[in-house]
């Protein structure tokens, strides 16, 4: 994924959702495997805050800071790699879900916040009015023309952000929760035709999925021999509606 690609994390959102729904083996054998190790470690650590994020897990293990924590991050690589999930964002996920178990979160559930989510604030300068030099009128028209271009600006950015009113990102997440448990896209095609009573061609689902992938930050599998679209879409030529 190129370094200059802007994450859409509501995109990260919906495909966790989606997960939830569709894949809840994902979740199962977190449960199963990595999550008794890390529950483990907590019992024997319980003020231990190097496994709330991955970014922390990361710096623990740069620092030696215990030897027990190897085979939690192991289990975890593990873990994902078996389920075609090789994404830092998708393990620190993980790490959180698993935090929040350790705490009586439900088990069925997701659990994700970004670190390096930073929504923006509303802030605007308006200045100075000084009555000898300007009069009100003039003053309050320039205050309201800028207070128009940076709220126009603002909501730009956060929409970005978040995806917003990007009707079809939940359905494409659903796709793209499809391709990643090896479906094809005419597999996709006959589950949409199902539920919708609509047609969409396979070209239209294989460009959605890598765009919403590109979208999330996603490494998608590998298309199998005898997709049907007569154009394979690479993800690395796709900037997306998302971003």
């Amino acid at each position: 994924m190129p370094s200059g690609e802007k994450t859409n994390f509501a995109a990260r959102f919906e495909y966790l959702n989606a997960l939830q729904q569709q894949w809840p083996e994902l979740l199962a054998d977190l449960h199963s495997g990595p999550f008794r190790l890390y529950r483990a470690y907590l019992e024997a650590n319980p003020s231990s805050a190097a496994l709330q994020t991955l970014a922390r897990l990361t710096e623990a293990l740069r620092q030696r800071a215990s030897p027990e924590l190897t085979p939690i991050d192991q289990a975890l690589r593990q873990w994902g790699n078996a389920h075609g999930h090789i994404e830092a964002w998708i393990w620190d996920a993980a790490l959180q879900t698993m935090d929040s178990w350790a705490h009586g979160g439900r088990v069925q559930e997701w659990q994700y916040f970004p670190e390096e989510l930073v929504s923006p604030k509303f802030e605007v300068a308006f200045g100075y009015w000084i009555p000898p030099r300007q009069e009100w009128r003039e003053f309050k028209q320039v205050t309201d023309e800028l207070y128009r271009r940076r709220l126009a600006a603002y909501r730009a950015a956060v929409s970005k952000i978040w995806g917003h009113r990007q009707s079809k990102l939940g359905e494409h997440a659903k796709w793209t929760v499809q391709w990643q448990q090896g479906r094809s896209p005419e597999f996709i095609q006959r589950k949409y035709l199902q539920a919708t009573h609509r047609t969409i061609s396979l070209a239209n689902i294989q460009q959605s999925v890598h765009e919403f992938a590109a979208a999330a930050h996603l490494a998608l599998r590998k298309p199998k021999a005898g997709r049907g679209a007569k154009k394979n879409v690479s993800s690395t030529t796709l900037s997306g509606p998302y971003i």
